[in-house]
Parts: C-alpha cells; sequence; structure tokens
C-alpha cells in the first residue's frame, strides 16, 4: 500500500485518546497505527486580515499551542477560527488538505465534522418542538409509525440526550462496524441494523451515547417536515444562517474546498475509509468549514434569529430518573463550568476527521478546530481548552510526574464501572504496569492499548499526551479506592469499583 511517508524523527509511541469509540483504539493497534513523526507544515491560509483584538502575546501562544499538539500528533491539515463578539479575532489554516495534489489547507477549507452535526439535528428538531409540530414528550412509536423496535417507547427528549437506552451501532453492535464502508445504504437499512436490538436500559434510568438515537431524531426530521433530512436543514438551518460552506456529506456533490480525511499506518499516511453519507446520517455526516461552524454556533446563542424560546430548549438539561444530574442538553451540545465560565461544546470524529467547537456565552467567545485525521491525541477538544485559556487569561495547566510505591498502585488499580452515565465502554480498568499507572478502556483483561497516566498527588492523574484528560480517585480509608471520577471531552462521569 502507498503512503504518504512522515519526515521521521526520534519520540516515543504516541497513545490514542478516542473516547467517542473505543474500539477503534484496538484497530489501530492491530493495524501497526504507531505515531512516529511530525508534518512540519507551517500556515498557509487566511480568511481575512486578523483584527486586532488579541494581544500579540496571545496569537503567539496561540500559535504555540496548535505547533505543540501537530508535534505530538500528526495532522495533515488543521483550521482555527477564534471568534470574540462576532469577529474573527484569529484565523488560520495550516497544513495540507489534500496531500496527493499538494493542496494547501485554508481557514474555510470544508471538513467532515462528524458528530457536530448532532447539533444540527437537535436544533431541527427543537424548531419543530417550538412551532408546536411535535413534543419533545412524544414516543418514537407515535412519530414513526412503522418504527416496533423496543425503543419504540422513548421519548424525543431521551433521543436527544442519550438517555434513551437504544444500543449504539457503532460500539455496542460489533457486526455493524465496517459494513457500511465503501457501499451505499439506505436509511432503511441502518435503522433495521439497530431497530430490535434489546435496551441497555429502561429509557431515562441511564445515559450512554447512542448515534442510533440521532438517526432516529432524523427519520423523525423527516416525518413531521415532510422533506428530507437535508432539505430541512438547508432551508431552516444553512440559509437562515448565512452558512456558505456547508453540505450533507454526499460524496457525489461537487464540493469546494473539499478536505481528504487521512489515516496514519506505520508511519505513514494513508485515504481514510470512504463511507456513504446515509451511513452516519443525522449523526454524524455533514461537511463545513471553521469559520461557518463558528458563525453557526454563535448564531445560536448571541444572533436574534434564534428566538428566546429556541434558545431555552437547546441549553435545557434533565435528570434521570434516579435524580442523576447529566450534562447533555436538548440542542446536542455538553455543558460544562470552565473556570467558572458557563461552555457549551461538541466534538466530532469521522474516518479521517476529528473536529471540536465551543462557545462560551458569558465572554461570547467561539472557537472551532477541525482537522483531517482521527483518533491522534492530543485532540481537537484539547487544543480548544487551551485556546480559549489564552484567550481568557487563564493559566495553562501545571503537570507533574510524581513516582508511586507499590502501596499506591495497589490502591488505585482494579477496574471500575461507570454507572448510571457512561462513555464508550461500561468498565474502564487501571493497571499497575512497571512502576505506572495505566487506563484500560474495557476493564484490565481486554486488549485495549493500556493508555499511561502521569500522577499529580492527592490520587490525581492525567493522561501522559493529554493533560486536560483528567482522573480522580476518591480517599476513602482503606487499602483500595472503592471511586474514581473522569473528565474528558468537558464531561465528568464516575465509576465504582467491581473487582
Amino acid at each position: 500500500m502507498a503512503k504518504y511517508r512522515l519526515p521521521q524523527r526520534s519520540t516515543q509511541s504516541r497513545h490514542h485518546a478516542n473516547m467517542w469509540a473505543p474500539l477503534a483504539r484496538s484497530v489501530r493497534t492491530a493495524s501497526g497505527f504507531v505515531f512516529i513523526a511530525f508534518l512540519a507544515i507551517g500556515a498557509t491560509g487566511s480568511l481575512a486580515e486578523n483584527t486586532d483584538e488579541l494581544e500579540p502575546q496571545q496569537r503567539i501562544e496561540i500559535e504555540a499551542v496548535i505547533r505543540s499538539i501537530k508535534d505530538e500528533a500528526p495532522f495533515p491539515a488543521i483550521s482555527v477560527v477564534v471568534n470574540r463578539g462576532g469577529h474573527d479575532v484569529y484565523a488560520e489554516a495550516f497544513g495540507t488538505a489534500d496531500l496527493e495534489n499538494h493542496v494547501p489547507a485554508v481557514v474555510d477549507s470544508v471538513y467532515a465534522i462528524g458528530s457536530i452535526t448532532k447539533s444540527f439535528t437537535a436544533l431541527a428538531v427543537l424548531q419543530l418542538v417550538a412551532a408546536g409540530e411535535i413534543s419533545i414528550h412524544d414516543t418514537v412509536g407515535s412519530v414513526l409509525e412503522h418504527y416496533s423496535g423496543p425503543g419504540r417507547d422513548a421519548t424525543i427528549e431521551q433521543l436527544l440526550t442519550h438517555t434513551s437506552g437504544i444500543p449504539n451501532y457503532l460500539n455496542e453492535i460489533p457486526s455493524v462496524r465496517g459494513t457500511f464502508e465503501r457501499r451505499a445504504v439506505t436509511r432503511e437499512q441502518m435503522r433495521d441494523y439497530f431497530a430490535n436490538e434489546a435496551l441497555l436500559f429502561t429509557p431515562g434510568t441511564g445515559w450512554s451515547y447512542s448515534n442510533s438515537g440521532y438517526y432516529l431524531l432524523g427519520l423523525i426530521v423527516e416525518s413531521v417536515s415532510g422533506q428530507t433530512y437535508y432539505a430541512y436543514l438547508a432551508e431552516n438551518v444553512f440559509q437562515p444562517y448565512g452558512l456558505t460552506s456547508t453540505y450533507a456529506g454526499d460524496d457525489r456533490e461537487v464540493v469546494p474546498k473539499r478536505v481528504r480525511g487521512y489515516e496514519l499506518v506505520d508511519g505513514g499516511f494513508v485515504n481514510a475509509a470512504p463511507w456513504h453519507y446515509l451511513a452516519p446520517f443525522a449523526a454524524g455526516s455533514l461537511l463545513s468549514s471553521a469559520t461557518d461552524v463558528a458563525r453557526y454556533r454563535r448564531a445560536i446563542f448571541q444572533s436574534d434569529d434564534t428566538s428566546r424560546e429556541l434558545r431555552e430548549l437547546i441549553t435545557e438539561t434533565s435528570k434521570l430518573a434516579d435524580g442523576t444530574a447529566h450534562n447533555y442538553t436538548l440542542g446536542g451540545l455538553v455543558y460544562s463550568n470552565f473556570h467558572g465560565r458557563r461552555k457549551y461544546s461538541h466534538s466530532g470524529e469521522i474516518y479521517g476527521f476529528s473536529a471540536n467547537h465551543a462557545h462560551y456565552p458569558d465572554d461570547d467567545l467561539t472557537v472551532v478546530i477541525l482537522t483531517n485525521h482521527k483518533g491522534a491525541s492530543p485532540s481537537p477538544v484539547t487544543m480548544e481548552r487551551k485556546i480559549a485559556r489564552t484567550v481568557l487569561g487563564i493559566p495553562a495547566r501545571v503537570t507533574v510526574d510524581k513516582p508511586l510505591t507499590e502501596a499506591l498502585l495497589r490502591r488505585y488499580a482494579g477496574d471500575y464501572a461507570l454507572h448510571p452515565i457512561r462513555f464508550g465502554p461500561p468498565v474502564y480498568g487501571f493497571a499497575a504496569i512497571d512502576g505506572r499507572l495505566f487506563l484500560k478502556p474495557g476493564g484490565r483483561d481486554s486488549s485495549a492499548e493500556p493508555i499511561p497516566l502521569l500522577a499529580q498527588g492527592d490520587g490525581s492523574f492525567v493522561a501522559a499526551d493529554d493533560d486536560e484528560w483528567t482522573f480522580r480517585f476518591d480517599d476513602d480509608a482503606g487499602p483500595t479506592s472503592s471511586r474514581f471520577e473522569m473528565t474528558v471531552r468537558d464531561a465528568t462521569v464516575r465509576g465504582r469499583r467491581i473487582d
């Protein structure tokens, strides 16, 4: 297989931090994906003259963040937009959008944005709710008359917030993975992959990320509006919000400035597996530019084009049946508190692409990062957080690597179950290897690649290659910890020891 070879340098292998699709880690490891080099390409494109709203030192620090992460995680191309108060105070592109044809990336290059699509889907659904066409309390079965699977009694609200219990067809149904690569599928075929699968839990009693739920939401938009999902978005989202570089993701469509996605295999880039746009559909098929995503995200929070009623729906959160709060909003966004500031964000990953975007309403700040490589660590999520720290004047994280005694390693090592809120696998293992603590998604006996953690003291750890991915073990008396807390992708989940 011919590959675009990276310039070689001496470095340790990098580890992945792909928490939305943990199964991909073992697949990539088995294929020999090794991060051994860095594509040293500087800034190549800027959409417009940057304003002077950033201090010169802030621009230097943002550039340093981007270059440092490119040094750790090889992205062929990165497009970054920082918008403050409606002005793009930083808008730059780095690297190559098309390696075969030597096309440099520009700020308005068009990337696949993966699960950022979910916020567009949620917006469409909530527009129909605000118009009185449906209610968030309507069940799937009452809106989709031909849907008779176990999830038929889940509500639209539960689909929006990942509390329906409907299995994620990417992670929970292994037979589906790869079946839609390189071939066309229909809506009905994709629906039938998961329609009759048993629920993970009774709707409303747990939280588990589900592309299947958002697939159904796309079908609901079509059923209620009488339009295709994509036609509805074009008329009711793209046009009103002035999005001129956002597309369905259909490979047959001619898309100006389209970026190609890549995977890293044995130190060289290969083209990512192609996928049919109806495979992810309303859960992740859209293409867009960093400028469009920034314009869209800010408009949802700051523009008069978004009504107060709709904005309240978009930012609304809920609780599980037992009163447990979660931070996934009706609008397909993760709500968090970032050093005292409200933050709404969402990442996206799909074959050959990874992205992140966030809006800080108290500061009218929007940060968007789009890339054409999936699974690299540090990820666009970490890049966004570090850029936000620079713009908001929040000190950079300071990490250490404290030695661990055998007693401390025994204290933390074990298998912990995430409940009632989980990301990816229901069990996370922590293993003591050669005097260090390692994370193993799926449990200590899983085939997942061990991810080294750095001890910060007092039961706190960070991932060795991503200091924004943090862990904290409890301080209960006794030789072993009984609980741990993990913060990843702006969400915090908790697990209890089960071994």
